[in-house]
């Protein structure tokens, strides 16, 4: 039963790959992304994770111009993230 199953997850996970367009299997090694930050966004980026709730809600209102109802950290520090990448980088 387990040998089923895992032959499963393997197919399915395999199924995946290929719809995003990943062709290596098991073994084989995936091309490196090639997309890298600007070093000023990344660090700006990197200097949320040392920031306290205050200062990431006082950086929310910052980047989107309007106050958050959150206070947890790790939502903050995501949704500012992605959204001093999308300015410097450019949205989707």
């Amino acid at each position: 039963m387990f040998r089923a199953t895992e032959t499963f997850i393997h197919s399915r996970v395999n199924a995946l790959r290929l719809r995003c367009g990943r062709t290596a299997r098991r073994g084989e090694a995936h091309e490196p992304r090639r997309f890298r930050m600007e070093a000023t966004t990344y660090q700006e980026v990197q200097g949320l994770s040392r920031m306290t709730v205050g200062e990431l809600r006082d950086k929310y209102v910052e980047v989107f111009g309007e106050e958050t109802r959150s206070y947890h950290k790790e939502f903050l520090r995501k949704r500012i993230a992605w959204r001093i990448q999308a300015l410097a980088e450019g949205d989707l």
